[in-house]
């Protein structure tokens, strides 16, 4: 039997007997000593765009990535600037209290032209020290590239060998490999497999970005209460913003509110106001009446898992924002609003400080 070895694309065993599970390969192409090979899945995935079920548990992938920060000197948590609190789930913040390393913030080209990256970044760090996480901040896109080629220099600058890239599902950890991958012309031994769906990365996987130093990919973890994990797959690719995110300014008359057909509504109490909108672009808030929020949010994707609807009371502070874990965010400005939200069960919401636009001066 051939010895066994990694696919090149998801890090998973590679197997020649179990076809639906993961590092399936046919025997004689298994065999093949001279290549670096990707498992049938990948390539269906890389060449179709077609996705077929891991065999891995979110408690295999935290375990993962437990021992692959044990073996690491240094972190690179990646996390999703559309969706911070989404992409942050307390399984990695409690792996990282401590370490040392580098918070990275992709998608930052997504961001309106009036917000700077000098702002974002400033934003993410206050954040991420409510959460106990001193970590030194970069904002890039795996995408497009920004900021990747500052990012190795200041990696190859520093004294550590080892580096180890964690982060939840769909935050574009793979994306940012490849793309380092490329820029270093590394590209010899693969790259890995990109894809829409969450989950592709199935064990750790090493990658060497110079001589000397070396990333390890690991499987995202799962959040909880993040909406665009609990709807079908091509839902779910609408909710994860690829492109510059849509910014909309609603005038609200008394008794309207907005909603977003099928996944959430925000009734806002009180007299006329104005409220910004903010969705991936293929998604967005749309005004309605409140004797409407029943049948818009009736407007369910027949493939989607059905889910009981939730309202919670919220209080909105000026200056903040309304996110809603998965989906996008509203942003109040010099009032503070008080607010019905409606999403389904198990989804989390976080208020926090406006990430775009004008803050509160303190």
């Amino acid at each position: 039997m051939a010895k066994s070895r990694q696919c090149r694309g998801c890090g998973a065993p590679l197997q020649s007997e179990e076809v639906d599970n993961s590092g399936y390969l046919p025997e004689h192409i298994l065999n093949d000593p001279g290549k670096a090979l990707v498992c049938q899945r990948c390539y269906r995935i890389a060449h179709y765009g077609k996705d077929q079920k891991t065999t891995i548990t979110p408690d295999v992938a935290c375990n993962i990535v437990k021992s692959s920060v044990d073996w690491a000197e240094a972190v690179l948590l990646v996390v999703d600037l559309m969706d911070f609190e989404g992409s942050l789930p307390p399984q990695i913040v409690e792996l990282l209290r401590g370490k040392k390393g580098i918070a990275l913030v992709n998608k930052g080209d997504l961001l309106p032209p009036k917000t700077t990256i000098i702002e974002a970044r400033k934003w993410v760090e206050a954040q991420l020290g409510h959460h106990g996480l001193s970590l030194h901040t970069r904002v890039i896109s795996g995408i497009s590239g920004l900021g990747i080629r500052d990012l190795v220099a200041e990696i190859l600058k520093q004294p550590y060998e080892r580096w180890v890239v964690v982060g939840a599902t769909s935050v574009g950890k793979s994306t940012l490999i490849s793309t380092m991958l490329h820029q270093q012309e590394r590209t010899a031994g693969g790259v890995p497999t990109i894809a829409k769906f969450p989950g592709t990365t199935v064990e750790k996987l090493q990658w060497k970005i110079s001589n000397k130093v070396t990333l390890m990919d690991t499987p995202g973890i799962v959040p909880e209460n993040r909406l665009s994990d609990r709807v079908c797959v091509d839902c779910a690719r609408k909710l994860v913003p690829a492109r510059a995110i849509n910014v909309k300014v609603y005038e609200l008359a008394e008794h309207q509110g907005l909603v977003i057909p099928g996944l959430a509504a925000v009734k806002v109490e009180g007299s006329a106001m104005v409220i910004l909108g903010f969705t991936a672009s293929e998604v967005s808030w749309q005004r309605a009446n409140h004797n409407k929020f029943e049948y818009w949010l009736g407007k369910r994707c027949a493939d989607c898992p059905q889910s009981e609807w939730i309202t919670h009371e919220v209080t909105i502070p000026s200056h903040h924002d309304l996110a809603i874990h998965g989906l996008g965010w509203i942003s109040v400005r010099r009032t503070e609003v008080t607010c019905a939200l409606t999403i389904p069960a198990n989804v989390a919401f976080s208020v926090r400080p406006n990430l775009v636009g004008a803050r509160k001066k303190r």
